[in-house]
């Protein structure tokens, strides 16, 4: 492991104990390449974490222009995390004010939640939860709001959006401002039936700003960060660190509550994952109800270890078809689910083959075979391109 990414793996804490202090201190004296290091630290979503632990424990170990970057980039961030949150407590009053109640989660939520700072967390967007029954009414308040859907969909898609999917995607200001709209916490296509009723009944109250804005309770909202990290096969470490967080803020944490509700959607493997990695790479010990969880459901230990190791290596690598479904299959703990997920992704047109041909609505069912095709087409084309990297390898092998 490179002293880069023991940097951002020290850094990324809210807290450092001395011994934690002491080593943070150390890798600062050996060689680093800083812009690798800001690079991984703003594509893992931790810099402002990191920099505070710099600004805090170790700024006399940073050259001056380094420690200079860090802080503009905190900056940066701390100017866009708060413009963010003021348009959040906007669109939350005016969906208030059309009889909708909007849970927001991630975002400058969970930033004030687990870190007590929106500036402590790297967001682009706001991601609002509504009931089913409200989605089609927000997205109503929002476009009045010179908000655009992104994609725009025709009324057979949206009808197909509606039925498999889990969010309306808007921006404003010309992509400047982004809102994702959740009536589910992930597609239908990955076989996770969890009705979100229920979160209205468990939410709290979170200060931001000095405004208290509802959010999912600890339990829901670790399993909802679960989800969520799953979908992107946990390519981030700030979520990992966000889900450490949480449970070390809660340590009373209904985990009765939390495995029936996670079970009936199949889902107890991915918390236990979750909670794995963040053990592994967030560098918390797990107490003992957790500990006992991930004993239970967690997968094989090279699985854990390799969605670890995909964190640190290129982007293509984490593209390769066979890499996703290796990770989808084994952080799931029931073959239905493995199955049927595996099925309707095959089958089940999404937002990329509606891009790559226009189809009036008489003729939607046309993409279910288009989708076949260019799946098929995306896949040959991967192996065809893995086969020539690894012949150009094994060439050089053999000249050296």
């Amino acid at each position: 492991m490179s002293p880069e990414i023991e940097l951002l793996l020290c850094g990324a804490r809210l807290c450092l104990c001395p011994e934690e202090i002491a080593r943070l201190r150390g890798l600062l004296a050996q060689p680093l390449d800083w812009d690798a290091a800001v690079r991984m630290a703003g594509r893992q979503g931790v810099l402002p974490l990191v920099c505070r632990m710099l600004e805090l424990h170790a700024a006399d170990a940073v050259p001056p222009e380094i420690l200079a970057v860090w802080r503009e980039k905190f900056r940066a961030n701390a100017r866009r995390s708060f413009a963010l949150t003021v348009e959040l407590v906007r669109i939350l009053k005016s969906l208030q004010l059309a009889g909708i109640e909007a849970i927001p989660y991630k975002g400058p939520v969970l930033a004030a939640y687990v870190y007590g700072d929106p500036a402590l967390r790297q967001f682009a967007d706001l991601d609002l939860l509504v009931r089913p029954s409200d989605v089609r009414r927000a997205k109503d308040v929002l476009l009045a709001q010179d908000y655009r859907l992104v994609p725009p969909l025709t009324p057979a898609q949206e009808r197909a959006q509606l039925r498999w999917q889990w969010e309306y995607a808007l921006s404003r200001n010309a992509g400047a401002v982004h809102v994702e709209l959740h009536w589910r916490l992930a597609p239908r296509t990955f076989s996770l039936p969890l009705p979100i009723e229920p979160f209205w009944e468990r939410k709290i109250a979170v200060p931001l700003h000095d405004t208290p804005v509802d959010s999912l309770s600890p339990e829901d909202l670790l399993l909802a960060l679960s989800i969520h990290a799953y979908k992107h096969y946990w390519e981030r470490l700030e979520w990992l660190v966000a889900a450490s967080q949480l449970v070390r803020l809660h340590p009373h944490m209904d985990w009765p509550y939390l495995e029936r509700t996670a079970g009936r959607a199949g889902a107890c493997r991915i918390v236990a994952v979750t909670l794995a990695l963040s053990e592994l790479l967030a560098g918390v010990p797990l107490a003992f109800e957790p500990a006992q969880w991930t004993a239970r459901y967690r997968p094989n230990e090279a699985v854990v270890r390799g969605i670890a190791a995909m964190l640190w290596g290129p982007p293509a690598s984490r593209r390769r078809a066979a890499v996703k479904l290796r990770v989808r299959w084994a952080a799931r703990e029931r073959l239905c689910d493995r199955l049927r997920c595996l099925v309707l992704r095959l089958l089940v047109p999404t937002a990329d083959d509606w891009r790559m041909a226009a189809l009036p609505g008489a003729l939607y069912p046309l993409y279910y075979p288009l989708r076949l095709i260019r799946l098929t087409v995306q896949g040959a084309g991967a192996l065809i391109s893995q086969s020539h990297s690894q012949g150009r390898g094994y060439a050089g092998r053999m000249r050296g």
